[in-house]
C-alpha cells in the first residue's frame, strides 16, 4: 500500500482497491462524466431545433433512463434485499435529490438568462465544502480552498455572465437554479453514504425514478403532452437515446462509480470540468461563438482542477 492513499472498497469485490489505483480510478471516472455531461446542453439545443419540447426532452430521459438501468438492476440482481422502509425513504430522496439537478435547470433556463441558471449552479462548490468543513468536520487546505475560489471567478468567465442584457427578469431563474446548485451539492454528499449498501447502478436508476414520480404527476396535470410528434418513427427515440445516455444515465453512472473513490471534495472539484467541455462542445456541435472571455474562463477552471490536485497529493 503507497503511503498517504487509504483504501477504498469497491463495488463487487471483497479486497480493498488500492488507495491511489482507486484515487486515479475515480478521478478518470468523474472527468469522464463531466465530459459527456458537458456535451448533453448542446444535444438538447439541438432537440429544441427538431421540434421536440422541454417537456418531451424530460420525459424521454427520465423514462429510458429507468427502463435501461432498471432493467440493468434487475437482471444483475443490483436492487437492495432485506431493507427497511426508512432505507428506501432514503433511496427515494436522494433520488429525488440527485434527479431534481436537471429538472431544476431546466426550469431556470425557461425563465431567465442561461450564463446566470449556469454560473449560479456551480455554487455547488461552496456549498460542498461548507457542509464538510462545519458538519462533517473535514480539514481542507487553503490551497484547495484557493482552486475552489478561482474555479468560481473561471465560472463567472465561461458563462460570459458579464454580457447578460440586466433586466427585470434577469433573476427570475435565480431560485430554481440555487436549487440545482443545491441538489447537486446533496449529490455529491450523500453518494459515498450511500455507496456502502447499494451499488452503482442502482443509484444511477434511482436518480431517474425519484425526479420520475414527481414529474409525471405534474406533466399529466398540466396537460403537457409527453410524446413527440411522431413517435412511431425509431429515429425520434435513438435521439432520445442518445439524450438519456448523454444525460441521465451514462454520466450519472460515471459519477456514482467514481465520487466514492475521489472523495467529495476532490470529486466536487473534477465535476466543475462540466463547463469548459460545454462551452467547447456548443462551439462545434452548434457553431455557437466563443468569446475571449469564455478562453479566459476555460483556463481559470483548468487552473483551479490543476491546483487542487497538486494541494491535495499525497506526502510519500
Amino acid at each position: 500500500m503507497l503511503a498517504g492513499w487509504p483504501a477504498v472498497e469497491v463495488e463487487g469485490s471483497t479486497e480493498p482497491e488500492a488507495g491511489k489505483s482507486a484515487f486515479v480510478r475515480g478521478s478518470l471516472l468523474v472527468v469522464a462524466g463531466a465530459t459527456l455531461w458537458g456535451h448533453h446542453g448542446a444535444v438538447v439545443q439541438i432537440a429544441y431545433g427538431m421540434g421536440f419540447t422541454v417537456p418531451q426532452v424530460l420525459f424521454g430521459e427520465f423514462l429510458l433512463g429507468t427502463v435501461f438501468l432498471g432493467a440493468w438492476s434487475l437482471f444483475r440482481g443490483e436492487i437492495p434485499r432485506g431493507m427497511g422502509a426508512a432505507a428506501w425513504a432514503e433511496f427515494l430522496l436522494f433520488g429525488l435529490c440527485g434527479g431534481s439537478v436537471g429538472l431544476l435547470l431546466f426550469i431556470a433556463f425557461s425563465l431567465g438568462p442561461v450564463p446566470v441558471a449556469t454560473t449560479l449552479l456551480f455554487l455547488y462548490l461552496p456549498l460542498v465544502f461548507l457542509v464538510s468543513l462545519v458538519f462533517l468536520h473535514e480539514k481542507a487546505s487553503p490551497l484547495r480552498l484557493a482552486a475552489v475560489a478561482i474555479i468560481l471567478f473561471g465560472a463567472v468567465g465561461g458563462t460570459n455572465l458579464p454580457s447578460v442584457g440586466w433586466g427585470d427578469d434577469s433573476l427570475a431563474g435565480a431560485p430554481a437554479a440555487f436549487g440545482a446548485a443545491c441538489a447537486f451539492a446533496g449529490l455529491i454528499l450523500w453518494t459515498p453514504r450511500l455507496s456502502g449498501r447499494t451499488t452503482a447502478v442502482f443509484r444511477a436508476l434511482l436518480c431517474c425514478v425519484g425526479p420520475l414520480l414527481v414529474f409525471l404527476p405534474v406533466a399529466l396535470a398540466q396537460g403537457w403532452a409527453l410524446l413527440p410528434v411522431e413517435p412511431w418513427r425509431p429515429s425520434v427515440w435513438a435521439f432520445l437515446l442518445l439524450l438519456a445516455s448523454l444525460g441521465q444515465v451514462v454520466p450519472v453512472l460515471l459519477f456514482m462509480q467514481g465520487l466514492p473513490r475521489t472523495g467529495r471534495r476532490v470529486g466536487t472539484i473534477l465535476a466543475s470540468l462540466e463547463l469548459p467541455v460545454s462551452v467547447v462542445a456548443a462551439a462545434y456541435l452548434l457553431g455557437t461563438a466563443v468569446a475571449p472571455i469564455q478562453w479566459t474562463g476555460i483556463a481559470l477552471i483548468l487552473g483551479g482542477v490543476a491546483l487542487s490536485q497538486w494541494a491535495g497529493r499525497p506526502i510519500a
